[in-house]
């Protein structure tokens, strides 16, 4: 029952997947037919047409681009080819790995370096020791060896694609963002060669890796997305850059510039940094404004929150909630006991009382903004108590922060109280 091994596409098939790169021509001839299974050439030897049409019909897909590999000691041979479409760092890899001229294993991830995810490879090997059961590579030296060397000849093409094709290499980078950023945080040729090309969101808009070394002024990062998206407005009206380093791997890039500009100036931004940025406010009638903290500070002490003023661009922002690391922690846990039991509210109850003591949340008043000036002589504790509350909603919904239950229905009720009062 094995006749099917002897069809001509299922034998062309094997010969193909296991003896590929045999030096010695294998024919195959059926119905007066006559076609070499193994190509005439060496893949170091052939045009770039041909090494790509090999690539693409020994792994069914398309490539970028295609990088001739060849060990300095002569441990390998072979080609890698780079996808054409993003793929995910733990998606299983497919290489084609000969010893010998005959296939060894498709799995490169002992031979190759972690961050090649993004790569085919075909390789064959004459010096490299197999396992036992020849399903892999003896993990000694000699392979520690080849390892670096693959490694090497990989990240020369890319320099050298830095230099020669700019726009091959902006659509690698493009393509494979991910991959490109997990190789420039742990190699520092590689980072030379990447972070020009790498996009940044800040507070001007899209930023190329380039634009921040040619930036002449401190550059601050926030390592939150919510974060990035309250504060980058004063950050664009003081004319501040600030970088949105809430993605995998823009921290770490960000901490490496020096590599390219030792003069950078980047630093992380803390409460203590933006309490600097925030202006003493100016206000006409400090009576009115102290009584109006003081009710911000009633209203917000459930919320565990304090009230101060502050001045700050843009004017037309009336609040600006800031909070640490303690307190959005806090804010998790009272948004959990929401929907625990008696047993379980205590247990977390006991644990904020831990991160009580040095949570700070804070909603600073714009003093230049109108609304705010306006509040100081409402006198009506109701529609002020409303103000306050929707306000605050308002910072928290500006910052991404999630909303837990009764702050949504303050929103809610607030809303429906105002509507009432404008119709009366």
């Amino acid at each position: 029952d094995m006749e099917f091994y002897f069809e001509q596409e299922k034998l062309s098939t094997l010969v193909r997947y296991y003896g590929l790169p045999l030096p010695v021509a294998i024919w195959l001839e059926a119905d007066g037919t006559r076609t070499r299974l193994n190509p005439p050439f060496a893949p170091k030897d052939s045009s770039r047409a041909e090494a790509m049409a090999l690539g693409e019909t020994m792994f069914h897909t398309n490539f970028l681009d295609y990088i001739p590999l060849e060990s300095p000691s002569g441990l390998f041979s072979g080609v890698t080819y780079i996808l054409a479409e993003e793929t995910a760092p733990t998606a299983k890899s497919s290489h084609r790995i000969y010893l010998k001229n005959m296939l060894l294993t498709e799995d490169g991830e002992k031979l190759l370096p972690k961050w090649a995810f993004f790569l085919r490879c075909f390789i064959n090997t004459d010096n490299l020791r197999p396992t036992a059961s020849r399903e892999d590579f003896y993990e000694d030296e000699t392979l520690l060896l080849a390892r670096r060397e693959l490694s090497d000849c990989i990240v020369r093409y890319l320099e050298h694609l830095s230099r020669r094709n700019d726009a091959l290499l902006q659509r690698i980078v493009r393509v494979h963002r991910l991959a490109v950023q997990s190789v420039a945080i742990e190699d520092d040729t590689l980072y030379r060669a990447f972070f020009p090309y790498l996009t940044f969101e800040t507070s001007f808009g899209t930023y190329t890796g380039r634009d921040l070394l040619n930036y002449d002024q401190p550059i601050s990062y926030t390592a939150y997305l919510d974060e990035f998206r309250q504060f980058s407005p004063i950050f664009l009206a003081k004319y501040s850059l600030l970088v949105n380093a809430g993605y995998t791997y823009v921290r770490g890039l960000l901490s490496r510039i020096h590599l390219l500009n030792p003069a950078a100036q980047v630093s992380e931004l803390k409460q203590q940094s933006l309490e600097a940025m925030l202006e003493k406010a100016e206000l006409p009638d400090p009576a009115a404004a102290m009584c109006l903290l003081a009710e911000c500070n009633e209203v917000l002490q459930p919320y565990d929150c304090s009230a101060a003023f502050k001045r700050f661009e843009p004017t037309e922002l009336p609040v600006l909630y800031t909070v640490n690391e303690e307190a959005l922690l806090m804010r998790d846990i009272r948004h959990s006991m929401e929907a625990a039991n008696e047993l379980f509210s205590g247990m977390l109850e006991a644990f904020a009382g831990e991160y009580r003591e040095d949570a700070v949340a804070r909603l600073y008043l714009n003093g230049d903004n109108p609304l705010i000036r306006r509040m100081m002589g409402v006198h009506d504790p109701n529609r002020l108590r409303c103000c306050i509350e929707i306000l605050y909603v308002q910072a928290l919904l500006t910052g991404g922060y999630p909303m837990r239950n009764h702050e949504l229905q303050l929103l809610n009720s607030n809303l429906l109280q105002l509507l009432e009062w404008s119709i009366e």
